[in-house]
């Protein structure tokens, strides 16, 4: 009896660690795929800023050289 008491205990046991593991697992993915869509979004963001300062600085310089022509 007593080592039924424990058998189940020790089952119980592994099993709560087991998923606490698994818990812990999955909110570490989830952390991990949180940080990867905010450094994507960063770096959309920065290549979107490049893009829209490279187009003004060449739409302000075509128009300087339209103006000395």
């Amino acid at each position: 009896m007593n080592f039924a008491k424990f058998a189940a205990g020790s089952i119980t046991m592994i099993i709560a660690v087991w998923l606490g593991l698994w818990l812990m697992k999955m909110l570490w993915g989830l952390a991990v795929f949180m940080i990867g869509l905010i450094k994507l979004a960063l770096l959309i963001a920065v290549i979107g800023f490049v893009i829209y300062l490279l187009y003004w600085l060449f739409k302000s310089a075509n128009k300087k050289g339209a103006e000395g022509a």
